[in-house]
This record gives C-alpha cells, structure tokens and sequence, in this order.
C-alpha cells in the first residue's frame, strides 16, 4: 500500500504543476473573498508543508519515533508571510523541487517501519503511515482548493454564466 500512496504522491505532483503551471498574476493573486487564500498562497502553502510537515515528521518518526516531531503551524507560519518579494514562477519550481526530494528520500529508505509511532501527548500514536496517508489526503484536499480557485476566477474575469459547463458546487 505505501507503494502506491508514493506513487499517488508522485502523480500529484504533475497534478499540481499542471494546475499552477502557465497562470498570469491576476490569477494567481486573485481571492473570491478577502479572507480566502489565493493560489499564489497555496503554493507558498505546499512549499512549506512539503519541507517542515509532512516529509520531516515522517522521516522523524521512522528514525527516531520516541523523539518529539518536529514543531509546525501552517496558519502561524501562512499568517507571517506577504508574498511581496516572493516569485510565484520560483515558488513553483521550489514546490517541484522539494517534492522530487522527498520522493527520492521516500523511495531510497531501506526497510521503512511504517508502524513505528512517535506517541502525542494529545492525538496519540502518530504512524510514519499516518503521515504517509495524510500526505497524499493534503494534497487532494488542495488540488481541490485550487480547481475551485480557478472556477471562480474563470467565472468573475469572464462575467459569463457557468451553468451550461455543469454544476462545480465543492464543499
């Protein structure tokens, strides 16, 4: 199984280049309310859970599970940034890029103990297949994210209806 969830990281990957790839500034920039997150900032988002989530609490817990994981808050961290010297283009071959290691770190662990758990004062057990899985879950969640970020900029720069196209209503 973690085979394929490796795989599945692997295609999206190409997933996400395909859908951030070749977007002009208005687009990347653009945010259906004030609050919300643009693409730019999902990026900057991935970037961020691709180095200091997802692959070192995974590489933590299968090298040393009774060593605390390491510490990260996305909302904190997304909430200090402003994208004002950031270059979404680089941003995007950053994404690339620390994918591609940690796919290649993922694929060159001799003998990975998916079971091994570093046990969390609050959540409990947390598997290095705990991460795994929830890695490949972050990124449809946000592949998702994206997809309706571009719907509703498709449908506020055109100022056409929609409806024809079908129903994009996502939770």
């Amino acid at each position: 199984m973690e085979d394929k969830l490796i795989a599945r990281l692997e295609n999206n990957l190409t997933v996400i280049n395909a859908l951030l790839n070749n977007r002009d500034v208005e687009e990347f920039n653009f945010k259906p309310q004030p609050d919300a997150w643009s693409m730019f900032q999902v990026l900057s988002h991935l970037v961020d859970e691709e180095q200091f989530d997802f692959r070192a609490r995974l590489f933590s817990v299968t090298e040393n599970p009774a060593k605390q994981i390491p510490a990260f808050d996305p909302i904190r961290t997304m909430a200090g940034k402003t994208f004002i010297d950031e270059d979404y283009n680089e941003l995007l071959d950053q994404f690339m890029d620390e994918r591609l290691r940690s796919l290649a770190m993922l694929r060159t662990v001799e003998k990975p103990q998916w079971d091994q758990a570093f046990l969390h004062p609050k959540a409990g057990p947390l598997s290095a297949r705990f991460f795994l899985v929830n890695w490949v879950a972050h990124d449809y969640i946000h592949i998702q994210q994206i997809n309706r970020l571009a719907y509703q900029y498709l449908e506020q720069a055109t100022d056409a209806a929609l409806d024809y196209a079908g129903n994009f209503r996502i939770g």
